[in-house]
């Protein structure tokens, strides 16, 4: 029986992360996001239904698209079947509580931003908000105190903010996902989020330096960072 929770946890995942495929491709384009039928990226047909199912699809029309036969992106499977881990990571480390359903929001939240900055160093506000629609209604069912809260939505993002009066360092998006992550996640891990998305941005920038992929004075996209940190200091 748990087996098949485990099962179906994991498929509801994969689901949500088609739907995350969809904000992914359209927010940045002010395209509708439940009127307009899901068509093929290259020639534009509308896709069957046996064409949008997470995951197996993709490996029934082996990464092509069955009318034009151009490939179809990697990141379609790739980030539904990387929901479905989130989903299902976090049920067997809490179980099914509200608290965990508000945290997995936001943590396809977190994949969609994650992905848009990778692609085009950009954040959706509407995004942002329902992500922070979600943290406030977090805190009407979990118990950690409000004043741990407002320390979390405000001691790091003001900290940045003051670092970049001085100069600009942090995207005014990141501000924004570390205060709305601060309030769903208090200070003390809104902290431990912070520093591991800072030393795991530095060893990627490292890395890029050392292959001379950017240059010192370039600007990588730090939502996936944080997102990284904030899932850690979750689970922990």
């Amino acid at each position: 029986m748990k087996t098949l929770i485990f099962i179906y946890v994991f498929l509801m995942g994969c689901v949500f992360g088609s739907f995350v495929n969809v904000l992914i491709f359209r927010l940045p384009h002010k395209k509708k996001l439940f009127w307009d039928r899901s068509a093929c990226m290259s020639c534009h047909h509308p896709l069957a239904f046996w064409e949008m199912i997470p995951v197996v699809s993709y490996l029934i029309l082996k990464g092509k698209c069955h009318h034009c036969h151009e490939s179809i992106s990697v990141q379609y499977p790739l980030t539904e079947l990387f929901s479905g881990i989130l989903a299902l990571t976090i049920y067997v480390r809490f179980g099914l509580t509200m608290h965990t359903f508000c945290f997995f929001i936001f943590s396809e939240m977190l994949l969609a931003l994650s992905i848009m900055d990778m692609r085009w160093m950009a954040v959706a506000d509407r995004l942002l908000i329902v992500s922070a629609v979600f943290a406030l209604i977090d805190s009407v069912f979990d118990p950690l105190p409000f004043w741990i809260r407002i320390q979390g939505m405000i001691m790091i993002p003001l900290l940045l903010y003051l670092i970049n009066c001085i100069k600009t360092a942090f995207g005014e998006g990141d501000l924004y996902l570390l205060m709305i992550g601060g309030y769903l996640l208090g200070v003390p891990k809104n902290l431990i989020a912070f520093v591991i998305s800072l030393f795991s941005a530095s060893i990627y920038a490292l890395f890029l330096l050392a292959v001379k992929k950017r240059k010192l004075n370039s600007y990588i996209p730090f939502v996936p960072f944080l997102s990284i940190g904030f899932f850690i200091a979750f689970i922990i």
